[in-house]
């Protein structure tokens, strides 16, 4: 009979199964001269494109890829379905490299995108120098990102050498003389996921395949699906693809351009097609390194590769007690690692190309990053918190040029330049706004800022004011001794008058510097460092807050935006949403940082185009450097160590015992608080002894606003003359009470006398056994208009005759809109024209006039009015009618019915103040209470105030001459 013919199918000789240590020639690891290999290919004169072993080809021929352009290509991809062997194959290709080149020669980069722990056993290769993975948010982003930085360093260094690439750069010794230039592998598994969720990756991909063989850079992709993942200019420029068995004949033909591949079979895993450049495919058996690793047992039989039955050595293993054996690549690396740990000198060891990730706890005084075993030259963010922590902190003085008001708060990751930076927020720039949706570190944010800028200036140098609208948030910051208020939205009048306050400082502080010729803060100080101005920093948590409760102020907050930065008024602000600040106000914030947001769209707005992804770390947020968006963490204002936890102390409670800390070391002066202004202020608390007031006229007449200080009406310098106007109730009387006994108590009748008109009698009949007719100051009281006419007489006769000793005389009238009734309509009676014509010439000389009414006064302007008024000078007992009618502006003015009586604004030339007026009784006993005001002047001055016509009456008419008799007329003569 004639032999039977069997036909044996494509690839009958080819094993079913092989290790890379077989692939290796040897029997067991230690076999393989791993050190010597090493070193062997760190010499220059060994220098040459990389190989490495991947698997056999039919008649188990091992089959190297070779990394040259005259090879398999440097750059390449893989497919391959799960179960096909497509992770053993990437376990193969990095160990198998690892165990010929030395950690100097090449460096990995694994890039693991379906979020598990494909490269897990590589952590601890010497060669491994970044494992990423899409489970780390935009990290995948950012290492790409970072590989254009280090393709134009390796260029770089290519053209400043003079040399044609990698390999002639090391031939010719220059990574031992000059910088280490190692060959870099990028290996991506599951590429196709990254493109799905980033298509720009697609781009970048495309740029590192087309630069990357001279630079040595190269990149092999891996997927399960290659299907629509693999663009014309990939396939173009990675010359070897590796094609597992896939699942879809599409996703054969999307890498070889044909189907074989979707039926290789799926009871051999690591059978592949190997295809290079446009060639035939190739069919092979991928060497597989994961497989588990019993030990160096000794094997009778020579390192055969068995195509389809166990190795008889394996067999009888197989036999004993079952035992989980280590994986050989887990083995393989652990030795490799050990060596480059027991030969430092000679293995040196890896730099990234670029810094790790950022950290997400980070605290100011840190100076290790957890988890990193090098020092970053950035760290600590600020010295000055550390020392304050080890009770070393101390303020010597703030350079106001270089330092002053540059608070670091935090570190900035800039992969395309491959560098950390020191997020530094500097407000001498502008003003600072953070963004960030609830529970992501806004408040925080403003922590740090505020504890990094009070560790560096001293209380002098800074003071801090604070809206806390955001849950109080910044409490814990109470003690620091720069802190002046810490205000809620609930305390309308609180937030009015800090408002104020600052309008105030900046219009003060604009004259200063102007006088100084000095461009802003900063310069003025460095000029001045006996008179220094302190920066004032104006924190808001939670705009929206401010927003939808005190919207009248928000023209006043503009105001001091627009002006402040140059003043050294710094303001930052915390919102949830950028449609939280009006856009005039936005448009003023040059400093703008996000945290994570509700909606991605608001990123573009505060940062600008191309935020890499979205953030999930408290913390983490975007801000714009050179125009592009980088990611940056905020530090923490303190940081924990073992003793604090063991003492029980939190984070919280550890920066309110810095805070504390930091107020018991300063004992000079703090900064003045924005305390309520009081409704009741009782005028004997504001007075200064009796008889011992200033030596120019002054009136004590209630508490300003802004500094909480007495309240002075100077008619010697502001005057001559006042007006009081206010609606019914406001407290108009009672202010002129308080203004007669604030004059009649601070001087002597010698030096004040004063004439009271109220045609109601009101004001100086109040009830009481006395009046304050009855004062000694009092030259009269007049109710009548036949004493009005008389004190008109006697005014015009005061001041047209000489008197060496004449006192200024106040005259000071109430309901002056009663005198048209009693006095005469402006314009019919004589006495209006002649008081006008008294306080023209007079005023100067001491005569002033104090008039009182309602805002229909302002309206009439009769010829005294006109002369009252012409100082522009007033009280204004109502929120905005009343300032207005005398000529003051308002800004943010608050409603009428919040105002108590006897508050107002003082206005003088336009400007306002408000004051809130004292009251010089008892609210249960006014009777009494001004009876023993009245009483008790009197005892003290037991002379009167007199009319000069009293003192220096007019010489006595001499009497006129009798008239001389008529001559006697003849006598009759009698009719004849």
């Amino acid at each position: 009979l004639a032999p039977l013919a069997v036909r044996t199918t494509y690839g009958a000789d080819l094993a079913t199964a092989v290790t890379l240590i077989e692939m290796l020639a040897a029997n067991t690891v230690e076999e393989i001269p791993i050190l010597s290999q090493w070193e062997k290919t760190r010499k220059p004169e060994n220098s040459q494109w990389l190989h490495a072993p991947i698997g056999v080809m039919p008649g188990n021929k091992v089959r190297e890829l070779m990394f040259s352009a005259d090879g398999d290509g440097v750059h390449g991809m893989i497919a391959g379905t799960t179960g096909s062997g497509k992770s053993e194959l990437l376990l193969t290709l990095i160990t198998g490299m690892a165990l010929i080149y030395d950690p100097s020669v090449i460096n990995f980069v694994l890039v693991d995108y379906k979020g598990g722990a494909a490269f897990d056993p590589f952590r601890t290769l010497p060669h491994v120098v970044d494992i990423v993975t899409n489970l780390q948010g935009t990290a995948g982003i950012r290492t790409f990102t970072a590989l254009r930085s280090e393709l134009n360093r390796r260029s770089k260094l290519i053209a400043d050498t003079n040399v044609k690439h990698i390999v002639h750069y090391r031939q010719k010794g220059l990574h031992i003389s000059r910088e280490p230039f190692p060959f870099l592998f990028v290996i991506v598994d599951e590429f196709a996921e990254m493109v799905k969720e980033n298509p720009d990756f697609k781009a970048q991909l495309d740029s590192i395949t087309r630069l990357g063989r001279a630079l040595g850079v190269s990149l092999i992709l891996a997927t399960q699906r290659p299907a629509g993942a693999v663009t014309d200019q990939m396939r173009a420029n990675m010359k070897f693809r590796i094609c597992l068995r896939v699942e879809t004949m599409e996703d054969s033909r999307e890498l070889l351009r044909r189907s074989d591949a979707a039926f290789l079979p799926p009871n051999i895993p690591g059978r592949a097609y190997l295809q290079v450049g446009n060639e035939n495919v190739e069919l092979m058996q991928v060497a597989r390194a994961g497989g588990p690793y019993s030990g160096p047992e000794v094997d009778t039989e020579p390192p055969v590769i068995w195509l389809n039955r166990q190795k008889p050595a394996e067999k009888a293993r197989s036999a004993g007690p079952l035992q989980e054996a280590p994986a050989l690549s887990d083995v393989l690396v652990g030795i490799m690692h050990r060596m480059s740990q027991d030969n430092p000198q000679e293995v040196a060891k890896q730099k990234k190309p670029w810094p790790d990730p950022l950290p997400s706890y980070l605290p100011l005084d840190a100076e290790y990053i957890q988890g990193e075993t090098d020092r970053d030259p950035l760290l600590p963010l600020n010295s000055a918190v550390g020392e304050w922590l080890r009770g070393e902190g101390k303020w010597p003085g703030i350079d106001w040029h270089e330092e002053a008001m540059r608070a670091p708060v935090g570190l900035i990751d800039n992969p395309i330049r491959a560098e950390r930076l020191r997020l530094t927020l500097d407000l001498t720039r502008g003003h600072a706004v953070v963004f960030s949706s609830s529970g992501w570190g806004k408040t925080t944010f403003l922590r740090t800022l505020i504890t990094s800028l009070a560790a560096r200036h001293s209380p002098d140098e800074l003071h801090i004011y604070i809206f806390d609208f955001g849950g109080r948030g910044l409490d814990v910051l109470e003690a620091l001794p720069h802190r002046g208020a810490s205000i809620t939205s609930s305390e309308e009048e609180r937030v009015q008058r800090l408002l104020r306050k600052l309008e105030s400082t900046l219009e003060e502080r604009k004259s200063i510097l102007s006088q100084a010729r000095a461009d802003n803060l900063s310069t003025y100080n460095a000029n001045h460092p006996e008179n220094v101005l302190p920066a004032i920093l104006f924190v808001i948590d939670n705009f929206a807050e401010f927003k939808e409760n005190h919207e009248s102020q928000m023209e006043t907050l503009i105001g001091i935006a627009r002006d402040g930065r140059a003043y050294g008024v710094h303001l930052v602000l915390s919102a949830e949403q950028t449609s939280a600040i009006p856009g005039k106000l936005f448009g003023l914030f040059t400093e703008r940082l996000t945290l994570k947001l509700a909606d991605a769209a608001d990123y573009a707005t505060i940062v600008g185009r191309g935020v890499p992804g979205n953030v999930d770390t408290a913390g983490r947020g975007f801000v714009a450097v050179a125009r592009s968006p980088l990611e940056f963490q905020t530090a923490l204002p303190v940081g924990m160590n073992e003793e604090d936890e063991a003492e029980g102390l939190d984070e919280t409670a550890k920066l309110a015992l810095l805070a504390k800390d930091m107020s018991n070391a300063w004992t000079g002066n703090r900064p003045e608080g924005i305390d309520v202004l009081r409704t009741l202020i009782p005028l004997r608390g504001l007075l200064p002894a009796l008889g011992k007031g200033p030596d120019r006229i002054q009136a004590v007449i209630g508490v300003e606003d802004l500094e909480l200080q007495p309240a002075v009406l100077d008619l010697q310098q502001r005057g001559p003359h006042f007006i009081v106007v206010g609606p019914p109730l406001c407290g108009k009387t009672t202010t002129l009470r308080t203004l007669t006994l604030s004059l009649a108590h601070s001087y002597t009748p010698a030096r004040v006398a004063l004439v009271l008109i109220d045609f109601q009698q009101r004001m100086f009949k109040y009830g009481g056994k006395r009046t304050l007719g009855d004062l000694p100051h009092v030259l009269t009281a007049i109710s009548e208009k036949e004493q009005f006419t008389q004190m008109v007489e006697n005014l015009k006769y005061e001041y047209q005759n000489k008197r060496d000793d004449r006192p200024e005389i106040f005259i000071i009238a109430d309901n002056y809109d009663d005198f048209g009734n009693v006095v005469g309509a402006p314009g019919r009676a004589k006495e209006y024209t002649d008081l006008a014509e008294l306080a023209r010439k007079y005023g100067p000389e001491g005569l002033h006039f104090v008039i009182c009414g309602s805002m229909g006064i302002m309206r009439s302007m009769d010829d005294l009015m006109k002369q009252a008024n012409s100082p522009r000078y007033g009280l204004g007992l109502d929120a905005v009618d009343a300032p207005g009618a005398l000529g003051g502006r308002i800004r943010g003015g608050a409603n009428a019915e919040e105002f108590p009586p006897g508050r107002g604004y003082i206005v003088k030339a336009g400007r306002s103040s408000m004051i809130q007026t004292a009251i010089p009784h008892d609210e249960s006993s006014l009777e009494a209470s001004l009876d023993n005001w009245v009483d008790e002047i009197a005892r003290q001055y037991r002379e009167r105030a007199r009319w000069n016509i009293e003192i220096n009456p007019p010489p006595a008419k001499e009497p006129e001459p009798a008239p001389e008799a008529a001559p006697a007329k003849p006598a009759a003569v009698p009719a004849k």
